[in-house]
């Protein structure tokens, strides 16, 4: 599992990044630009979760970065529960900390100019409108994907030719792309 190979990456580089996790979910940690720390330099948008993130309650979420051998209580034994979105059909987005994910990376669309998918499949139907509407209204915005079949990807999902010209594909196992200089290299000539 690649999940936290970005977060790894950037540790090693000593770049810093947010997921929106301090001590626990704070969404402010993504806010645009304008609201992000200067030395924060990459927001990393999971919007299906993370296998280090965790539920205590309706509204409360943590970041404990190591996989659980056992059920796991937060230290005044409430359980907590994996806040995870499992790949199905039609993916339920109810809690606060998804809908707040998805309003952030929409605005993250809108004012950057490179957004980096690693691993993702563009089958989320929400996601790919979200996606289509940013490259439309953000003429500044390229996208670059990383997968095994980004080619076949770029060519099938950005059939307009001027959103095509926009998209790079980087065909790689998300490892070894992750640890070869390609990814950095593509990003920084974009």
């Amino acid at each position: 599992n690649y999940d936290t190979t970005l977060e790894m990456l950037a540790d090693s580089d000593r770049l810093p990044w947010t997921d929106g996790f301090g001590n626990s979910w704070d969404p402010a940690l993504l806010a645009d630009a304008q609201g992000v720390s200067e030395e924060t330099r990459v927001r990393i948008f999971k919007l299906h979760g993370s296998i280090t993130w965790y539920q205590r309650s309706e509204y409360r979420f943590l970041r404990i970065p190591i996989l659980p051998v056992t059920q796991l209580s937060y230290f005044d034994h409430e359980p907590l529960q994996q806040a995870m979105i499992y790949p199905a059909t039609e993916k339920i987005i109810q809690t606060s900390l998804y809908s707040r994910l998805f309003q952030y990376f929409t605005n993250a669309l809108a004012e950057t100019t490179v957004a980096v998918f690693i691993g993702y499949s563009f089958r989320d139907a929400h996601v790919m409108d979200l996606l289509d509407e940013a490259l439309v209204r953000n003429r500044q915005l390229f996208i670059l994907i990383v997968n095994p079949d980004a080619a076949a990807l770029r060519r099938k999902l950005m059939a307009r030719r001027d959103i095509r010209e926009r998209c790079l594909a980087i065909d790689a196992e998300t490892g070894s792309a992750l640890t070869a200089d390609s990814l950095l290299n593509t990003v920084n000539t974009v």
